[in-house]
């Protein structure tokens, strides 16, 4: 996992997932509760907010329809039988970075 994590989110977080060669979803077939645990971590520990804000890492999805966008996913995802490992919210206007996971 030490060395999946960084490869991976690179591909995961710039842009907010707002670009064409984004990762939107990546199936794993050994240690599911390390992978989903250490993705979890990673993602709830990015600071989303204000693009003016310093302590911002990240700022929202640029416009509602790919924040609703978003959440269809994770309801498609929930209706399919995964479960939300972090985000899949709205804290505010913008969708939180989400994890679904299903085995």
């Amino acid at each position: 996992m030490a060395d999946l994590l960084p490869a991976l989110l690179p591909g995961l977080l710039p842009f907010q997932g707002q670009v064409c060669v984004a990762l939107s979803a990546f199936w794993y077939a050994r240690a599911p509760d390390e992978v989903v645990g250490a993705l979890t971590n990673a993602f709830t520990s990015v600071k989303i907010g204000s693009a003016m804000d310093p302590s911002s890492d990240f700022g929202p999805v640029a416009v509602s329809r790919t924040r609703d966008r978003c959440e269809r996913f994770v309801a498609g995802a929930i209706r399919g039988g995964a479960t939300v490992a972090c985000g899949g919210k709205r804290p505010e206007a913008w969708i939180a970075a989400s994890i679904t996971s299903q085995r």
